[in-house]
């Protein structure tokens, strides 16, 4: 882990987040926002008191610099499906909560993030203890980061932005939708694909066996993500709970501007039919 000590506190009950940003080419001002989903119970992890960004190389990994973010509120994301539907419920609680800081790279910085790329990142060591589809997960880091590549430096750019709330549960015993689909202030082509989940920012997480970056979830036929929209489809035949990444890719006139990526906890529960 690459964070300050301060940042470091080890919690459980971080279900998932994502990274996003706005660039005013004008003042040379990034307005990044980090979304973080948690579980809600009396004992659970409210948040961090704030959250230290890492501006990253990204041809080399080394740290450009750091800049703070603010603690918003917490909100709670309303449920995605009724509770009646669903059995075996492993959490139907969801809080969220928004950090947001501003970053002016110096000449000397912007010169750098042009030259090579760069990424905003934020890890901690935060994921559950009963995640199904990871290797030691108490022990294993969670790290939200967006990428952006040297085309994407420099101009008038805002990333993609998520428009749904994750889900709180997922029915499983029946084909089922989840929309994981964003909007692009500037009109950016988006692609979305599966994406590796991070225990680092240089380390991936260990899938458990039958699982990989691909194949998150336990769906038969494998769970898809379609490339246009944003929509995964699974036919789910297990509950528990199980980690995806999706990553969404933005481009201009064909050009590749940057990548965001949400880290997510999908709860799994049994659907209830009723005749």
């Amino acid at each position: 882990m690459l964070l300050s000590a301060p940042n470091q506190i080890k919690a459980s009950h971080i279900v998932g987040g994502e990274i996003v940003y706005e660039y005013d080419s004008t003042t040379n001002v990034f307005t990044v926002v980090m979304t973080q989903f948690q579980d809600c119970c009396p004992s659970c992890f409210s948040g961090w008191p704030s959250g230290t960004i890492r501006v990253v190389n990204q041809s080399n990994n080394s740290t450009i610099t750091t800049f703070g973010t603010t603690r918003g509120p917490i909100t709670s994301v309303p449920a995605s499906i009724n509770a009646a539907c669903v059995t075996g419920v492993p959490s139907f609680c969801l809080n969220e909560r928004v950090y947001t800081g501003t970053f002016s790279p110096s000449a000397t910085q912007l010169a750098t993030m042009a030259a090579n790329g760069f990424r905003f990142e934020y890890d901690n060591d935060a994921r559950n203890g009963t995640i199904n589809n990871l290797v030691n997960p108490s022990t294993t880091g969670i790290t939200w980061r967006v990428t952006t590549t040297p085309a994407g430096v420099g101009i008038q750019n805002s990333t993609p932005a998520f428009t749904v709330d994750p889900p709180t549960v997922v029915a499983s015993g029946a084909p089922t939708t989840v929309n994981f689909s964003a909007t692009d202030a500037d009109g950016d082509s988006l692609w979305y694909e599966w994406t590796t989940a991070l225990d680092d920012d240089q380390t991936p997480v260990t899938y458990a066996s039958g699982y990989s970056a691909t194949n998150p979830l336990p769906s038969t036929p494998n769970a898809t993500i379609n490339g246009n929209t944003g929509v995964i489809s699974a036919n789910l035949t297990q509950t528990g709970q199980f980690v995806i990444a999706v990553a969404i890719t933005e481009f201009r006139n064909g050009v590749a501007l940057s990548r965001i990526q949400r880290d997510y906890q999908f709860n799994l529960a049994t659907f209830n039919t009723f005749s």
